[in-house]
């Protein structure tokens, strides 16, 4: 257990699967959470949690805060909260908003921390980018981090890499059960109970993530073991091959990344004439004892 405060700001799909994950795990001396409407709130304070619709409060009281809010109101909820940010491990899960729009939001005495999550946290299944952890005190570092670690796998990345890990981690549950969807449906039409489908369905994917998350064969190696010279498994693959299913992938995930750089430009006003540098030295400064040194500081460019 951390003798640190957890709040979240916003209480959406997103900080739900996160606070299923921590609840009961004892990881944290207090959770609070916020959002506009009480009756969002409703399920988190029958569990036990202090809830409240002052985002104030959640930063008076928390030395560790996730904001989990819509990329669209992120410059309101700074612009609330930045005065009072200095010394707060602040955790960032907002879709496209970066690091430098952050830093100029919530001033140079915050430490930032970027994470994109997936909604499988909700089941403990999850997956989460989490941004390495520059000039972050490591107590609170390694608490924002168990957050995520009580719900599924955490593998470190560095800031520029987001918007890419919101096509491959971030959204890519919905690919999964978009295919999901197609298969159970065909096989409805071929009067097979929807329920039996999805079992088997699911199965199949949950079965075929274990193989490949054991590490003994590759991908490619276990599309070859299920395959048979002239049987049904490549006769349903060429259908892949001939609409062309990994360039379809390849598109799908690059204009998903894409989207993230949109979203920064649409919602990232940081004026102009603030230079990267000015950012990298505020970051610099943020730092409260500079003597802790990151072995991935000579990593960090200006400009992530």
């Amino acid at each position: 257990m951390y003798d640190l405060n957890l709040g979240i700001i916003g209480a959406g799909n997103m900080a739900s699967a996160i606070l299923r994950g921590i609840i009961g795990k004892g990881l944290f001396a207090q959770i609070m959470v916020s959002a506009k409407t009480e009756e969002n709130l409703k399920p988190w304070e029958e569990a036990g949690l202090i809830v409240t619709t002052d985002n104030m409060k959640v930063i008076a009281e928390s030395e560790v805060i996730i904001l989990a809010v819509k990329p669209q109101s992120i410059n309101e909820i700074m612009a609330e909260i930045g005065s009072y940010a200095a010394g707060k491990c602040i955790v960032s899960i907002v879709a496209g908003i970066t690091r430098r729009h952050l830093r100029y939001g919530l001033g140079e005495e915050a430490f930032l921390i970027r994470a994109m999550p997936n909604l499988p946290l909700s089941v403990g299944k999850g997956a989460t980018a989490f941004t390495y952890g520059y000039g972050v005190p490591d107590p609170l570092y390694k608490a924002a981090l168990s957050a995520f670690e009580a719900s599924g796998e955490v593998v470190l990345v560095h800031d520029k890499q987001l918007n890419d890990m919101m096509a491959l981690n971030g959204s890519s549950p919905a690919y999964f059960f978009r295919m999901a969807r197609a298969m159970v449906n065909w096989a409805k039409e071929r009067g097979i109970k929807e329920e039996s489908a999805l079992q088997l369905v699911g199965k199949s994917m949950e079965g075929a993530a274990a193989m490949l998350l054991s590490g003994e064969h590759t991908a490619a190696e276990l599309t070859d073991r299920v395959c048979s010279k002239g049987g049904t498994t490549l006769a349903a693959l060429s259908a892949f091959d001939e609409m062309e299913f990994d360039k379809m992938m390849a598109e799908a995930m690059t204009r998903c990344a894409k989207r993230g750089e949109e979203l920064s430009d649409e919602f990232c006003d940081t004026p102009a004439d603030l230079s990267p540098g000015d950012i990298l030295m505020m970051e610099q400064e943020s730092r409260k004892n500079p003597s802790q040194k990151s072995p991935l500081d000579s990593l960090i460019l200006p400009g992530r």
